[in-house]
Parts: structure tokens; sequence; C-alpha cells
């Protein structure tokens, strides 16, 4: 019989297979996001039960079979998220730009094309069904027991992240292990009805749409400032420098936001995973 934990992983796996589908007829921007959202969910899942199970291997095999698929959606991601941010950010259209643009994300759906039509979709599936059968092992209790040493564990690690690291690549780190922590929690709540932090949704939006936001401007920011640099004349500088600052003053109030909901956060987590005992249902 199916646990909650296989149910979890194979609605996701599911919604992967619905989306690659729909990237291989239109790789537009909600396409390439939902796939990717339900790669991202689906490989919580599995390092979730690396972590039952205590193999990295788990984790390795996972990852293998949609490596280079994830890659590619997420290079096409960022072209896209770079045209519609530049044309919000710019005072006026930077036509070269916008057709550099263009010629990348036309390399990568063409790459992005090839990767799907080398897929092993009958071997995926048995590695998919080989999984879910693994996972239906665990007992409900079990499952409940380790997703909040899971959870306690990814609020440790991104407590640890922001301690010891001052470079900007660390809110990168962060993010990761925060979603894995936001997806594990939404799910403790759906499936078992636990809860670390009241009204986590509204809460975990927040942090979700401040980290995000962070990430795309820099992405924004390296790609348009590597293009200035080439192509932009002397006379040009100056609007690409305005752009950069403008783009690093925002962030700058996105992280300082970021560290207050993390500061408050973060320790009730950690306090929820020390002291709440779980009755086994």
């Amino acid at each position: 019989m199916a646990n909650s934990l296989e149910i979890e992983y194979m609605k996701h796996s599911q919604r992967f297979l619905k989306y690659l589908d729909c990237c291989r007829h239109e790789p537009n921007q909600k396409n390439i996001h939902q796939l990717r959202t339900s790669l991202k969910r689906q490989l919580t899942f599995v390092r979730f039960h690396a972590y039952i199970e205590e193999g990295n291997e788990i984790v390795s095999k996972g990852k293998s079979a949609i490596k280079g698929i994830y890659k590619t959606a997420g290079a096409i991601r960022e072209t896209q998220l770079n045209r519609r941010l530049s044309q919000l950010l710019l005072s006026s259209p930077d036509n070269a730009y916008e057709n550099q643009l263009d010629q990348e994300e036309s390399f990568y759906k063409e790459a992005l094309k090839q990767e799907i039509a080398d897929f092993d979709e009958t071997a995926y599936l048995l590695l998919l069904n080989e999984r879910a059968r693994c996972m239906a092992s665990a007992s409900e209790a079990l499952i409940l027991q380790k997703a909040q040493s899971f959870v306690g564990q990814k609020a440790e690690k991104v407590g640890q992240i922001l301690a010891s690291r001052t470079d900007s690549e660390r809110y990168h780190a962060c993010r990761k292990h925060l979603k894995q922590m936001a997806f594990m929690m939404f799910y403790m709540d759906n499936a078992h009805q636990f809860s670390f932090v009241p009204d986590f949704a509204r809460q975990f939006k927040k942090l979700d749409l401040l980290i995000g936001y962070w990430h795309d401007c820099e992405v924004l920011k390296n790609s348009y400032g590597n293009y200035a640099r080439i192509h932009i004349q002397t006379t040009g500088k100056t609007t690409a420098l305005y752009v950069m600052r403008k783009i690093q003053r925002a962030n700058n109030k996105r992280i300082a936001a970021l560290h207050r909901e993390l500061d408050r956060l973060l320790p009730i987590i950690k306090q929820t995973h020390t002291k709440r005992q779980t009755t086994p249902k």
C-alpha cells in the first residue's frame, strides 16, 4: 500500500513528465518554470528518501537522469527573465541586448530539444517505480519523525551558511536549502497535519519573493554587465552603470529584508524541531 511519501514523490514525477512533453512542443516561460519546479520538488523527496535510508547514491542516481534537462531549462529561463527585467529597468529598449538574448534563447531551446529527444523515458520510469517501491516501505510515523529532523537540519544549514560566509553567493546556497525546507514543510502540513510555524505558507511566500527577485536581478546584473563591457560604447556606459547601481541598491534592500525574516523564522523552526514531541499516528 502506498504511503504519503510515495504518493507525493509520484505526483511531482508525473508533473515533470507532463511538462517535459509540454516543453517538447512549446518551451515557453510557463512550461519551463513548471518543468523546473516539478524537478526541484521531485529531487527534494529523493534527497529526503536518501536521508531516511542514509544513502547518498540515491541522490546521485536521481540527478543523473535529468541533470542536462534541468540545466538547459534553467538557461532558457534565465534568458526569458533577463528580457523581461531589462524591459522593466531600462529607460529605453536596448535592441542589441535583446537580440543577444534571442540568440541565446534559440540556442538553448535547440539544446533542450536534443536533451528531450535523448531522454530515455523507459529507463526513467523503471527508476521511478523502483524508488517509489523503496519509499513505500517506510511507515508514516518514521516519515514524520525523519521529516522533522530533515527540516531542522536544513534550518541549521541556512544559519551556518549565513554565519560562516560573507560573499553574495551564499544566498544562492541558502535559496536551495530554503526551498527544500519549504517543500518538506508543505508536505508535512498536507499529509500529516504537522506545522512547524503557524501560517507558514504566507511567510514562505514573502521569503521566496525576496530571494527570488534578488536572484533574478543578480542574473540580469551579470548578464547585462558583461554585455555592456563588450558592446556598449563609452557614451552609453553611463546608462548601463546607472542600471547596475539601481539593481544593486534594490537588491541590498531585499537582502536586508531577507535577513530580518530569517532572523525571526529560523529560531522558531529550530526550537520546534528541538522541543516538539510527535505522537505516531
